[in-house]
């Protein structure tokens, strides 16, 4: 069982780390091909309302993992102060863009001096790795230094392990755990076909342009004993990636492994959350097991009955068959003993009379079946959400099967969910307009405001420039010609800021900017951009995977409704053709003793046709005899269906004994543990924000490249 709950958190975060990778696709990816996901923007097309810090740590490394050296590449988002306050343990920081400076502190503090932009720069480091990479080689199953295997030829193994080492000391459930700050690993290597093939990769995936195979694997190092998983179940996280090949004259390029756990930091916990709810949905489970034992007792009560009436039908049979048998011998004596047919009739009158008598219990018995039957579809059909239709009949139920068949047809299905989720986002959607306006309507005001300030800036400095007694013109020749110092021209540029920063020139912009925001245009231009964000999120949301996982679910739910629903008009059909048979077979039998009772009033006349009689007597023996003969397979049919009905109430027992409590047992022994230690996994990751350094209050995110060394004779 343990197993099984296991399987279930793995699914569980596993469908939580693919929806948090798909938002950092693209910061992976530049990163793992060397660049830097920071250096690529600047403040005029991002606005940060708090400083932040987000840190690229390259690990250059040896083709063993043996790590080299570490150079840290930190991008400062500037939410538009002047100076930055930063804390680093880098050597000798250097700007990496622009010419800004720095004044160093104590213990690694820098304060940089930003005027409002973003800082990058970049320096070595030293310290201890969060995860360390061993890379080690296997030739024909002995293991080979990185430096002997190169021209080699034979089956290799190059393995890559990776050793989680950063980790907190938490309590969960009340006692004291250690809990490794979770990493997702990525390892990518390119190999050349010429060299290497047969290639095989555990943990990840090759893809192959016919000269060379990209193998990319993925780990997670300390997942499993974050989550108390066992590592050999199938369930559990992978914590090595291992690549397999056939070589021939040994080389290769370097890899790149992406250490982040960013992923994490992007999953919602929310989905942890939900043990409640699931504590719920086994109630409803164990009350909905009571009353399929108790139909399932039913069902088996009804074919008990009917199994008792068939053995007696069998025993009235026999009766007749001996009647008949006495009339077929009674006809050939007739003519000596006329009182002996008379005595024969009446048995076989007397036998078919207590046959008819059971007719209105087989029948009953039956239609009782029937019915159970029915009920039985009745709420099937009910547990399953079908609801809105008639009770079935006997008279009615195909008609609405095939009809609760049309509507779960997937046309129909799709065409609902794909109407009832639309409907649903558009709602949610909506609710949220004062929101989008307002966000809208901020980002407006911030063009608007720095196109003003821009325009009085200019302003400003062709005052400035004007009190020298030059034009903008002059002033910019003059400067080009080195009339006019790099020292006058910046004090001549701090003046401006220093005017720009006076309380008569911020009212002017920001009177300007009030009178822009109320123009007809600008107001024009929110509303439009409003209604394009809302079309925009209603259709981002229709095609969430949240969004279109529901409507799959839809679907595939009514795919099993239609199968259950067609095997259960099906069962219903059969015994409905048993049940006309056995109403066929009844009127026979009371026609037959009507026949009987004629037989027995007529014995007297039927002494002057004694040679009619004995040819009649033989044909009602003869018929009688093919009676007899089929009542076994009719007895035998009925005692399969008993025993049918019997393994089904014992069967559904067992199961609601086997399982439904044991699973009940289980949430609370396990699952709740599970989830409980996934949160404290996550909080853990989202503690971990930094290697080199950062200030106490700045926000901060961190990856690790590692690149290992080439393979080759020439290395």
């Amino acid at each position: 069982m343990k197993k099984h709950m296991q399987r279930i958190l793995s699914l569980l975060v596993a469908t939580s780390l693919i929806g948090a990778a798909g938002a950092r696709a693209a910061l992976t990816v530049d990163a793992a091909e060397g660049g830097s996901a920071d250096t690529g923007s600047s403040t005029s097309d991002t606005l940060h309302t708090s400083a932040e810090k987000s840190e690229t740590v390259y690990v250059i490394a040896g083709a063993d993992g043996m790590v080299k050296k570490l150079i840290v590449s930190d991008r400062l988002k500037n939410p538009g102060t002047g100076k930055l306050d930063d804390i680093t343990n880098i050597k000798n920081p250097g700007s990496l863009k622009g010419d800004e400076t720095v004044t160093g502190g104590e213990n690694g503090s820098l304060v940089w001096d930003a005027v409002g932009e973003d800082i990058y720069y970049t320096g070595e480091v030293e310290g201890e790795l969060p995860v360390l990479l061993k890379v080690t080689y296997t030739l024909d199953g002995e293991e080979i230094g990185a430096d002997s295997i190169v021209g080699k030829s034979g089956k290799v193994t190059i393995r890559f392990t990776y050793e989680n080492r950063q980790y907190e000391t938490v309590t969960v459930d009340g006692k004291e755990e250690r809990i490794l700050v979770p990493f997702a690993m990525l390892t990518g290597a390119l190999l050349d076909n010429s060299v290497f093939s047969d290639i095989r990769v555990t943990n990840g995936k090759c893809v192959t342009d016919g000269d060379r195979t990209a193998v990319i694997g993925v780990a997670f190092p300390g997942m499993n004993e974050n989550l108390g998983l066992d590592e050999t179940d199938d369930a559990s996280f992978p914590s090595y990636v291992e690549i397999s090949a056939t070589a021939k004259n040994f080389r290769m390029t370097g890899t790149v492994t992406v250490a982040t756990n960013e992923i994490f930091n992007a999953v919602d916990d929310t989905a942890f959350d939900s043990v409640d709810e699931l504590k719920e949905k086994l109630g409803e489970l164990t009350d909905a097991m009571k009353q399929l034992k108790d139909g399932s007792s039913a069902l088996y009560d009804g074919t008990q009955t009917l199994l008792t009436k068939a053995h007696e039908l069998a025993d009235g049979i026999e009766q007749l068959a001996k009647g008949a048998t006495d009339l077929k011998a009674g006809s050939e004596q007739i003519k000596d003993g006329a009182h002996g047919l008379a005595a024969g009739a009446g048995e076989l009158a007397d036998g078919l009379s207590d046959l008819a008598g059971h007719n209105d219990e087989l029948t009953d018995g039956a239609k009782k079946v029937f019915l159970a039957l029915l009920a039985t579809a009745d709420k099937q059909l009910a547990d399953a959400g079908i609801t809105g239709i008639p009770a079935l009949t006997m008279e009615n139920y195909k008609t609405v099967l095939d009809g609760v068949l049309l509507s779960l047809s997937e046309e129909n299905v799709r065409e609902t969910a794909n109407a009832t989720a639309r409907e649903s986002v558009t709602e949610k959607v909506e609710a949220n307009r004062d929101t989008v306006t307002v966000g809208v309507t901020a980002a407006v005001r911030a063009e608007v405001e720095a196109q003003v300030k821009a325009a009085v800036r200019a302003t400003v400095r062709e005052r400035a420039i004007a009190s020298q007694g030059m034009t903008v013109e002059q002033y910019e020749a003059a400067l080009a010609a080195g009339h006019i110092s790099a020292e006058q021209d910046a004090a001549l540029e701090s003046a401006v800021d220093a005017q720009m920063e006076t309380s008569e020139v911020q009212e002017t912009v920001k009177t300007q900017t009030d009178a822009k925001m109320a123009t007809e245009e600008i107001q024009t231009t929110i509303s439009e951009k409003t209604e394009e964000k809302i079309a925009a999120l209603i259709e981002e949301n229709m095609a969430s995977e949240e969004v279109q996982d529901a409507i799959a679910a839809a679907l595939a739910k009514a795919a099993a409704g239609r199968a259950s629903i067609t095997v259960l008009k099906e069962s219903l059909s059969e015994y409905e053709t048993f049940y006309r048979g056995l109403l066929d077979y009844t009127d026979g039998v009371a026609d037959a003793s009507e026949g009987a009772d004629s037989l027995k009033t007529g014995a007297d006349t039927l002494y002057l046709g004694t040679v009619s009689l004995d040819d009649g007597a033989a044909t009602l023996l003869a018929g009688i005899l093919t009676v007899k003969n089929n009542m076994p397979a009719l007895v035998s049919g009925v005692g399969d269906l008993n025993d049918g009905a019997g393994r089904l109430a014992d069967g559904i027992s067992s199961f609601d004994e086997a399982v439904t409590a044991k699973l009940a047992a289980a949430v609370e022994e396990e699952l709740i543990p599970l989830f409980t230690r996934m949160r404290a996994t996550l909080d853990a990751s989202r503690r971990y924000t930094n290697f080199a350094g950062i200030a106490p209050d700045m926000d901060g995110s961190v990856r690790f490249i590692y690149r290992t060394g080439s393979l080759n004779k020439e290395d």
